[in-house]
């Protein structure tokens, strides 16, 4: 059987949302801390600071406020330090009582009555919270006419209704320029990074010749359905890992249509995906965007502490060509056993990961993706078959490094083979809106990232990433196994195939960001880019970089880290 309502091939999962709402229980609602936050990082340093049980929620992402706010609490009772207090402000749960968050003067009376909170409703069976959203950047290119260009107007909202039903949504206006290594890879691939469709954007005032102007939305609405199962839909992203980049699913691409139903029950954490992604058409015509697909996947992580965790990862990406498939809805089944019976060709991944907090002061991690794999051909001759598809993701975190406050560390490296997440065709690659959903690079690379940031007192914050990659390119006609759009039946040779075959291309980046806090989630920066690129082609052979400033408000820094 297959389900033909194909211009709203999700309503259904909307009613039944509804549905659920009605006949839940009441609990402490409120939705969850969007991306890009600071908060994030705070959290995560908190709690491996503290050793506290909520490392069980790390990995998983986004993470509920509630439990940020519960655990923030918890530990500004045994000692309050300004990092746990924009905790709890940030996530605040908009109860009737608002002591923590209340400022001593409102601004024009109604305004910023609360810390972080423009507009903010406390009732007994209602609570909003509204923002508004700025992002203002400009940054001289070193070897380019136009600047590195950001304007993003917007409102974000959340809030909760009867204590039973959250609600979030964003919504963003934007103008952009971006750096010249980015141009290349979206004209490559047509696509704007983070986004869907947008049209052509020029400016005289800011010296812009090719921009792109565009909006960006998302939103869920979700109940607690149990005190251990919580179910909600949206149109966002999600991100599975504990290190800077995710092999399983990041939050890379374009926003999307997904279900998603998260378990957590005794030492275990169970997270179900059901998703809308597309093709993108082109930048001639990027609104010619009509091929769906679909994706359903599922990530079980097992807490045998609190601070150790392995977890296991199945998602498939399969052609929207037949309609959606209920057999790929089922939450508990392995997704792999059941394509044929679906009548879908997808495209599966299996992978596994694990994180281990140790002595309050480091975090251990690694993921390992497999698309498709035969163990004979591993170690057989000849070697290097094109189809032995797999990543690996092996990293380190150090807070207070050498007993210094605030000073913190990651230690990165990640690695895929050629043709790893493309398919038999454009259509089930592992991708949305022609944009990975798990590495930005695709396939075919190797790559360290080592950032170290500092914070300085209480506004000031100082970050330094540095990327170094290699991978291999191609020229228009072949395909070595880095662009993850091509159809890997394509591929160059079936066997001797390497990590970073094809035109061999080194990467330097080097990114610095300075920025002073001058309100709550108000932040100037400075920022500095340089990224060096050496290719085996003379003429893919470029120095580029920037420096520049932005103001933000309610909003996390936009990064071009490929």
């Amino acid at each position: 059987m297959v389900i033909s309502e194909r211009k709203y091939p999700m309503i259904r999962q909307i009613l039944l949302l509804v549905f659920i709402a009605k006949f839940s229980v009441g609990f402490a609602q409120i939705g969850y801390l969007p991306f890009g936050e600071q908060a994030y990082a705070l959290f995560e340093r908190q709690v491996i600071l503290s050793g506290d049980s909520s490392a069980t929620h790390l990995g998983v992402y986004p993470i509920r406020r509630k439990y940020i706010n519960e655990f923030a609490q918890r530990e500004i009772i045994e000692g309050d330090n300004d990092q746990l207090s924009y905790l709890a402000i940030e996530n605040d749960l908009l109860d009737v009582s608002d002591e923590l968050t209340k400022r001593p003067k409102p601004f024009l009376k109604y305004f910023w009555k609360n810390h972080g909170q423009f507009i903010g409703v406390r009732k007994p069976k209602f609570g909003l919270v509204l923002n508004p959203i700025l992002y203002l950047k400009y940054s001289n290119k070193q070897a380019s006419s136009d600047p590195v260009f950001q304007n993003t107007r917007g409102l974000t909202i959340h809030g909760h209704i009867d204590r039973k039903v959250y609600f979030e949504s964003t919504l963003l206006e934007n103008q952009s320029s971006f750096p010249d290594y980015a141009e290349r890879r979206m004209d490559r691939d047509t696509f704007v990074q983070g986004n869907g469709f947008h049209k052509n954007y020029s400016s005289d005032v800011f010296n812009i010749q090719r921009g792109y102007d565009y909006l960006n939305s998302s939103g869920r609405v979700g109940v607690q359905v149990t005190p251990s199962i919580d179910v909600s839909y949206g149109y966002d992203r999600n991100f599975l890992g504990s290190g800077i980049r995710s092999l399983f699913l990041s939050d890379f691409s374009n926003n999307y249509s997904n279900f998603r139903i998260k378990t957590k029950v005794w030492k275990i954490t169970y997270q179900n995906i059901f998703a809308e992604f597309f093709n993108n058409g082109s930048f001639a015509n990027p609104l010619k965007t009509k091929e769906r697909k679909y994706f359903s996947g599922h990530y079980l992580k097992f807490n045998f502490t609190p601070n150790i965790h392995i977890g296991f990862f199945e998602g498939v990406v399969y052609s929207g060509e037949l309609g959606i498939q209920p057999a790929l809805f089922n939450p508990i089944i392995f997704y792999r056993s059941i394509e044929g019976f679906a009548n879908q060709d997808g495209n599966a991944m299996l992978g596994t990961d694990f994180r281990i907090n140790a002595f309050k002061r480091f975090s251990f991690y690694g993921q390992l993706i497999l698309d498709e794999f035969k163990f004979n051909e591993v170690f057989g001759d000849p070697p290097g078959w094109w189809a032995n598809k797999f990543g690996i993701q092996l990293g380190a975190k150090y807070f207070n490094v050498l007993g210094l406050d605030n000073l913190d560390g990651v230690l990165e490296f990640n690695t895929v083979r050629p043709y790893t997440y493309a398919h038999s065709t454009k259509l089930t690659s592992y991708t949305n809106f022609n944009q990975p959903l798990a590495h930005p690079l695709g396939a075919n690379f190797k790559e360290v990232i080592a950032k170290v940031n500092y914070r300085i007192g209480k506004r000031w914050n100082l970050e330094l990433n540095l990327n170094r990659m290699s991978y291999g390119d191609d020229l228009d006609s072949t395909h070595w196994g880095s662009n993850i759009l091509l159809p890997n039946k394509d591929f160059e040779q079936e066997y001797y195939n390497i990590i970073s075959q094809g035109i061999d291309t080194d990467v330097w980046l080097v990114n610095v960001n300075l920025s002073y806090l001058f309100g709550h989630d108000m932040f100037f920066d400075l920022e500095y880019n340089l990224r060096s690129q050496k290719s085996q082609l003379a003429a893919r052979n470029y120095d580029e970089g920037y420096i520049g400033f932005a103001v933000r408000m309610n909003v996390g820094r936009l990064k071009h880290q490929y």
